[in-house]
């Protein structure tokens, strides 16, 4: 059977979770039917749209600060979308997607990836409400997610559906590859590397870690071994690097910088931490279970769902004065660290696979489709 034809919208293609996972289930559909699915961006292209196989993405430069809106954009947009399904993914996006499938045949789908904290303005969840009820679907990527959009936009639970973000197993890259990223980034064979993956952004909490890095390192010598690896790029970093020599660091913190793929710095990793004030469903985090990497995080979002409540990893306290203990006490637990990694990779691959991600919204865009 034919796949629908399929466009994603999002703001750009700049590195974060929910911009990985467009562009890899873009790829990932045009693989099984070529031409299928489109990526369409409003602002600008961003990194990652380098890493779109073939002629499938481009960007409509939508100059969104005109009152009430772009209304080429939303052209240029609706033309795109004869004939698909238009999946927008966060509410800017969907804000388009509204104006392009008004009063046409147009299919709308909408993912809202995170709870979006930093916006809940009356004026903002008043216009989040009225774009939701114009979705055909409206999904979200987690119950903690789905839950947040229904409390903070009087949005009704029963028409939020619920289909997890999905990665595809891990493969760890070559001895040959550690080796290179060991030495590009100074580190030797005897440290021991905590790593986050992310956006530098005060959202994704990386000032937290230095702080309680920094402390632990002072309270005990065995933090000495461990180096503290940030992936990612961002707002933040220049912020960030000031903590991190205030709190007097220097190289124990490595800067990596971002990456297309982060994947392989999972296999330098022996803990992976997440420390988030904000999150929907962390592609990082289940890609770094999905390594086998022994995980940490704080309880927000889907994170306490995907660590199944702490067994399959290590919940932080809501304090983060507390977590330099945490952080201890995980490095006297070999043993716990290893079973509980394993804990979290038979997860991920039994509940968050990428194949059965992208068969739920099949099934939604083919429903979609017939009663267009």
């Amino acid at each position: 059977m034919s796949l629908s034809r399929l466009v994603h919208v999002v703001i750009s293609l700049a590195p974060g979770g929910l911009e990985r996972l467009v562009m890899r289930w873009a790829n990932a559909r045009n693989q099984k039917e070529w031409g299928s699915t489109r990526i369409v961006c409003l602002d600008q292209l961003g990194d990652l749209a380098a890493a779109v196989e073939g002629d499938a993405v481009e960007c409509l430069s939508a100059k969104r600060a005109r009152f009430p809106w772009d209304q080429q954009a939303a052209r240029a947009l609706r033309r795109l979308g004869t004939d698909s399904v238009l999946h927008c993914h966060n509410l800017a996006a969907l804000q388009y997607g509204v104006l392009a499938s008004w009063r046409q045949p147009i299919p709308l789908i909408y993912t809202q990836h995170g709870a979006n904290v930093h916006d809940l303005s009356p004026i903002n969840r008043v216009r989040s409400h009225l774009l939701l009820r114009q979705a055909d679907v409206v999904v979200a990527v987690s119950e903690a997610t789905a839950d947040a959009m229904a409390r903070q936009y009087v949005f009704p639970r029963r028409r939020i559906r619920v289909l997890p973000n999905g990665v595809t197993p891990h493969v760890a890259a070559s001895a040959s590859e550690q080796a290179r990223l060991r030495s590009l980034w100074g580190l030797k064979a005897d440290d021991r590397v905590m790593g986050s993956v992310g956006r530098l952004a005060y959202v994704k909490g990386q000032d937290r870690l230095l702080r309680a890095f920094a402390r632990w390192r002072q309270e005990d010598e065995a933090a000495r071994q461990w180096k503290l690896l940030l992936v990612g790029d961002g707002p933040e970093r220049g912020t960030l690097e000031g903590v991190c020599e205030r709190l007097g660091l220097g190289g124990a913190v490595v800067w990596a910088g971002f990456m297309p793929d982060a994947r392989p710095a999972l296999d330098l990793m022996d803990l992976f931490v997440l420390p988030s004030r904000s999150e929907g469903l962390s592609v990082a985090l289940l890609e770094a279970a999905a390594a086998g990497v022994p995980v940490a995080v704080t309880n927000v979002g889907a994170n306490k769902e995907v660590i199944a409540g702490g067994e399959a990893g290590w919940l932080l306290a809501e304090d983060e004065g507390a977590w330099p203990a945490s952080l201890a006490e995980i490095n006297r637990q070999k043993e716990e660290r290893a079973r509980r990694a394993a804990v979290g990779r038979e997860r991920v691959e039994r509940l968050y696979g990428l194949e059965q991600t992208l068969a739920g919204y099949e099934r939604l865009y083919e429903k979609l489709k017939r009663h267009a």
